[in-house]
């Protein structure tokens, strides 16, 4: 009886509902998290989470408190169905180019109509509801990037379906999985709300990716469908420090392996059984890794708060060591409160050569055309080494919300195999609500071989 009784309260707590990564309190609860010490390493965040932590700015920031409080009750009342987003964009452009961090979406698409939806069953099964309908040149097609049905308790929940994955700090673009490619069906197994002890959150994920051509085997390239393993772990070691460990792997498609036993093999001990070497050859190697480690710190300078960030990240190993290859590392910091209306982000990442390039898939670690990380994948099609810069400034008016986003990549002089050019682009979005909400966003981009795009898109929110 006792066991049982120690065991009632944890079950108490069921499943719960997700924020889309670009939900509309998204800024708001990037600023509750440094002045709670909220993990932000993995994406999209529990609502329960959110809720567990603005409680702590509830005395001491009521503003912020009550923007988030608003959003999380509306999205948990008693309806079944509740309504998210519905919008139509607009946009032009006079030449085709990759938009960062949209899904697999490019600038040539004329028009977005989009719609998304939560769902509360009851307690221990919720889900959400989304789907795009949009123009890409000449071509109809059809999207759902956040589509899933969520079962469980808050230490064990349960997702099946098109649900969004991201791991890391930097808000620029995830190294190993983000929002940047078109979603994938997926399961994925993880923790609603952290452990009590060292706030340990945990997360595994199996996805099916997109059919594609190039998969080596036995000396002939073939079509298939890859896998794509991702875990996480992030903990809190002691107070204001976040520690995070994340793997991807891609693996199987066509004749490749895909059992359990050749992908566990590879996973503690990439070394002899993911790595080519005299014992081991292409057709016996099991796929492609990314790993990473990341550290985040939240304090106070000068009496502003801050958040500090690091990522030291590799794709499979240098050789017949355990040492990470193909390294990128960085660091990065966030100013929530950089003056009493706006906020402050700048990020800054030295990508070593081969990402996101692999012998056994030929065109990379994809999901359709788009990188399965971050953006810079998609802009240097060499993927050699180069320095990448980002700042983000934004500020708030009352109903009127300006962002604006600086992105520097620059090759290093060292290598030729491109002509030194940079790459660079202007994002600016200006928001504001008054009957529904509304937003315009230009885009400037000049490209690593000089061709610029220009990027106008309008959206009205019901």
């Amino acid at each position: 009886m006792k066991r049982f009784l120690i065991f009632l309260p944890i079950l108490s707590f069921g499943a719960s509902l997700y924020l889309p990564i670009d939900s509309s309190i998204s800024d708001d609860v990037e600023k509750m998290a440094v002045l709670t010490n909220m993990p932000t390493s993995k994406m999209p965040y529990s609502l329960e989470m959110v809720k567990k932590y603005n409680e702590m700015i509830k005395l001491t920031s009521p503003k912020l408190y009550n923007k988030i409080l608003q959003k999380t009750q509306e999205v948990e009342n008693k309806e079944i169905l509740v309504k998210d987003n519905l919008s139509i964009t607009l946009s032009l452009s006079d030449n085709k180019s990759e938009l960062s961090n949209e899904s697999g979406k490019d600038t040539k698409y004329s028009y977005l109509l989009e719609g998304s939806y939560f769902v509360n069953i009851n307690e221990y099964l919720k889900g959400s509801l989304e789907g795009a309908i949009y123009q890409d040149e000449s071509r109809l097609k059809f999207a759902t990037n956040s589509t899933f049905l969520s079962a469980g308790i808050d230490m064990f929940q349960l997702d099946v379906g098109f649900r969004e994955h991201y791991y890391g700090s930097f808000k620029n673009g995830a190294l190993l999985i983000s929002k940047n490619a078109i979603n994938s069906p997926s399961i994925t197994i993880s923790n609603n709300t952290p452990f009590s002890f060292g706030s340990i959150n945990y997360e595994v994920f199996l996805t099916k990716l997109k059919k594609t051509d190039g998969i080596l085997y036995d000396g002939t390239d073939h079509t298939g469908s890859p896998r794509l393993l991702g875990m996480h772990l992030d903990f809190s070691p002691i107070d204001r420090v976040e520690v995070s460990l994340d793997r991807t792997f891609q693996f199987g498609g066509g004749p490749r392996s895909s059992s359990a036993s050749d992908i566990w093999g590879a996973f503690i001990d990439p070394v002899s059984n993911d790595n080519t070497n005299e014992n081991l050859n292409t057709d016996n190697e099991t796929g492609n890794q990314q790993a990473s480690l990341n550290f985040k710190y939240n304090d106070k300078f000068f009496g502003k708060d801050i958040s500090l960030y690091a990522t030291y990240s590799g794709e499979d190993t240098n050789g017949g060591n355990y040492k990470l290859g193909n390294v990128v590392q960085g660091f990065g910091f966030y100013l929530p409160t950089f003056t009493q209306n706006s906020s402050f982000r700048y990020e800054f990442l030295d990508i070593g050569e081969a990402w996101y390039v692999h012998h056994l898939y030929k065109n990379g670690y994809k999901n359709g055309s788009t990188v399965l990380g971050n953006w810079f994948g998609d802009k240097v099609n060499a993927n050699i080494e180069s320095n990448l810069h980002f700042v983000e400034v934004g500020s708030e008016f009352d109903d009127v919300f300006v962002k604006t986003k600086l992105k520097y990549l620059t090759p290093k002089s060292a290598y030729k195999v491109i002509e030194p050019n940079s790459y660079y682009a202007l994002d600016t979005s200006f928001a504001f609500s008054k009957t529904f909400q509304y937003k315009i966003n230009y885009l400037f981009e000049k490209k690593l071989n000089g061709e610029k795009v220009n990027f106008v898109s309008y959206e009205m929110s019901f």
